[in-house]
């Protein structure tokens, strides 16, 4: 055979498997809003080594955006070196400037939509890519600007609602409760449509009956964690919730926001206990009722694992004046 041709053979069938094995790479875009990632203080990323990006073991400890995911088409197999690096390329390819390697795929990268009972998406645990972009120190000022002036303009409603509202108060914690369930609506926490709709939830949270009566609008923060050790899924919800107590018999339904609950059980010497539908999970709950929060916890056992979270249901309490 002419040497050409052995030399052609060879290159082509060095150049195969490449081909092959990048073509056993998905790669998914994110397409979801604007968020802070995690980082960490100390990172430790690997370059030089023939990566098309560096390639992060640990979170970055630079702020950054992240573009998407990359999964190889055998989910439960364990990365080697030639693996990285042709998802190293194909990161740098979708414009990636680095990649970080997790032990966990995101959802939506073989996630499956399943119904309520199951929680949200089945994950399998799998080797997965995460695709980032590090923000400049332009975009990082402009972040940081932006989240100082939506503090300040919190701080000044807030201000501005003590001072008008002389004998009342509301707890810090219950104040991020309203701020997300309005943000989860797609209002922002610096509008002058806020301003509007924080004061009638105020406004509604504050009504009072009979002393010992939690009975009214109250605003509520749960979270959910269901499944198993190898796959879970966590959730916070926002919204409102209608409490009615007769005697000792207490229910709570959500009105509004990304939370479905509802609880009905008796009240004793401040205790609660009772049987909570939250988030499509049944189980047996208890915990505190107070006049200006009540507090639940829950676990109960699923066929796919264990779930279990608390409620915090809070609402604006009169101050005490001398």
């Amino acid at each position: 055979m002419p040497h050409a041709l052995i030399l052609a053979a060879a290159l082509a069938v060095l150049a195969w498997p490449t081909n092959v094995c990048a073509s056993k790479f998905t790669f998914s875009k994110y397409t979801g809003d604007p968020r802070e990632w995690p980082t960490e203080r100390e990172s430790l990323a690997e370059e030089g080594t023939g990566y098309a990006v560096p390639v992060y073991r640990t979170w970055p400890s630079k702020p950054y955006e992240v573009l998407g995911s990359i999964r190889y088409q055998h989910p439960w197999r364990w990365w080697k070196d030639s693996t990285i690096k042709s998802a190293a390329r194909l990161a740098k390819r979708n414009g990636g400037e680095a990649m970080v390697i997790r032990y966990g795929e995101e959802v939506g990268v073989t996630g499956s939509v399943t119904d309520a009972k199951t929680q949200g998406t089945r994950q399998r645990k799998a080797v997965t890519g995460l695709v980032i972009r590090f923000l400049s120190d332009e975009q990082i000022a402009k972040r940081e600007a932006a989240e100082a002036e939506k503090k300040k303009q919190k701080s000044a409603y807030w201000q501005d609602w003590e001072f008008r509202h002389p004998g009342a108060s509301f707890s810090e914690d219950a104040r991020d409760v309203v701020v997300a369930f309005l943000a989860n609506t797609g209002i922002s926490p610096v509008s002058e449509e806020f301003r509007a709709k924080a004061d009638d939830i105020l406004q509604r949270i504050s009504q009072r009956g009979q002393a010992g009566d939690l009975s009214g609008e109250w605003v509520c923060k749960a979270h959910v964690k269901a499944g198993g050790i190898a796959s879970s899924t966590e959730k916070d919800y926002f919204g409102l919730a209608k409490v009615e107590q007769t005697g000792p018999n207490l229910t709570i339904i959500s009105t509004a926001g990304n939370l479905e609950m509802t609880f009905t059980g008796s009240t004793s010497e401040k205790a609660i206990a009772g049987s909570l539908a939250i988030a499509g999970i049944l189980s047996k709950a208890e915990g505190v009722a107070m006049d200006e929060k009540i507090s639940l916890t829950f676990v109960v056992q699923l066929p796919n694992g264990v779930a279990q979270g608390n409620v915090a249901i809070q609402r604006v309490s009169t101050k005490k004046t001398n």
